[in-house]
């Protein structure tokens, strides 16, 4: 029997007016057991992080179908660097702060708006930061297909 392979690929849009507005999609590696490579008709679960936080958001797949799976908070410790500047950017929309910690150098109190932290004074620092994020999970499966190897796009826009 010929092994069958599913790939999926995100291509996102952020439309809000807001400055900061980003929106990001990565596969949910909880969900898929840490496995990037799938089945037809599994389910694969994957996560949108936008912000604003609950920006509305449109998906259109290439393939398949798309069901709402559920949300959750995730915590992330990031090490931001600051190149003589007041601003730095994390990985992800920053939901709330838990903790911040300068190593070496003391930029005073930080501020985040989306994925930016803005120190109070600018220079040369390194900060390990410790933030919630706000994701949405959804899960998409696509049907048997001919191809050994198939791939679908999901694309995504806030509106």
């Amino acid at each position: 029997m010929a092994e069958r392979a599913l790939s999926i690929s995100f291509a996102t849009m952020a439309q809000q007016e807001e400055q900061n507005a980003s929106i990001d999609a990565e596969l949910d590696a909880a969900y898929n057991n840490n496995r990037t490579s799938f089945s037809y008709g599994e389910k694969v679960y994957y996560r949108i992080y936008t912000y604003p936080i609950l920006a509305t958001i449109t998906q259109t797949p290439s393939d398949g179908i798309i069901t709402v799976e559920g949300s959750g908070y995730r915590t992330i410790e990031d090490i931001i660097t600051f190149p003589n500047t007041n601003e730095s950017n994390v990985s992800y929309p920053v939901n709330n702060i838990i903790s911040s910690t300068w190593w070496g150098n003391d930029l005073g109190a930080i501020s985040a708006d989306g994925k930016t932290i803005t120190a109070s004074q600018s220079g040369v620092g390194v900060l390990k930061l410790s933030y919630r994020t706000y994701f949405r999970r959804y899960g998409v499966s696509v049907p048997t297909r001919s191809e050994a190897v198939y791939g679908i796009l999901i694309y995504i826009v806030t509106t």
